[in-house]
């Protein structure tokens, strides 16, 4: 696996368990992952994943109004 596919791997790990402010985020992976936060590609994971993220919290919220709506 490449060293970008395991802080993506990571990266997704510690998003699942808690919310992570970008800082908390670049703490909290371990220096093994092989991309260091100085690294562009560092950034471009954090984008990918965020994406991501963000997209299904977008849906599911609006999943909820939906139902919510379709309730009253």
């Amino acid at each position: 696996m490449s060293a970008s596919a395991v802080t993506r791997q990571e990266m997704v790990g510690l998003l699942c368990v808690m919310d992570r402010t970008h800082s908390q985020l670049t703490d909290a992976l371990p220096e093994t992952c092989g991309v260091s936060h100085h690294n562009k590609d560092y950034e471009f994971i954090i984008q990918q994943v965020l994406f991501v993220y963000c997209s299904v919290n977008l849906w599911l919220l609006m999943l909820f109004f939906w139902m919510l709506d379709g309730c009253s």
